[in-house]
């Protein structure tokens, strides 16, 4: 979506998102509104891509993920970012699906996801609130050695 390299720091904005959805029309508009909100943004159509996008192109601060996709459910992806925290990546976390339900939100907040919201918000609303939290903790370099410090 974006033209620009996330490990170049000279266009880089403050903020980089990874955006993970099988549907390349949902991957466009959560990458279109967190670009509008000064995000740097990549796609990837699923949990392996997202994983190998990481590990090519180093952390973001954010991803926003999709619960149901082909080949690997969206709590697989939530389990695998966490299991990486030991590399010193951290990125928040927010779960996106059709239908939330408070048995869901509690399964996938024990993987580790940091919000799951409705995709009935729909992008914008979605792309404020991970403004909101993303905003609210300190950026995934920050929090990566403040974590090594612990």
């Amino acid at each position: 979506m974006s033209g620009m390299e996330l490990n170049d720091p000279a266009a880089t904005p403050k903020h980089r998102a990874l955006v993970v959805d099988d549907d390349a029309l949902q991957r466009r508009m959560f990458g279109d509104a967190l670009s509008a909100r000064g995000f740097s943004v990549v796609e990837a159509d699923g949990a392996e891509a997202a994983l190998g996008i990481l590990a090519e192109r180093g952390p973001v601060d954010l991803v926003i993920t999709d619960l149901w996709m082909p080949n690997a459910h969206g709590e697989q992806l939530v389990k695998a970012l966490r299991a990486r925290e030991a590399d010193g990546a951290s990125p928040l976390v927010i779960v996106v699906t059709a239908e939330v339900t408070s048995k869901l939100e509690l399964s996938l907040q024990e993987a580790g996801a940091d919000a799951v919201l409705s995709k009935r918000l729909g992008a914008p609303l979605i792309s404020a609130a991970a403004q909101m939290l993303v905003s609210a903790s300190a950026p995934v370099a920050a929090r990566s050695k403040s974590d090594a410090a612990a």
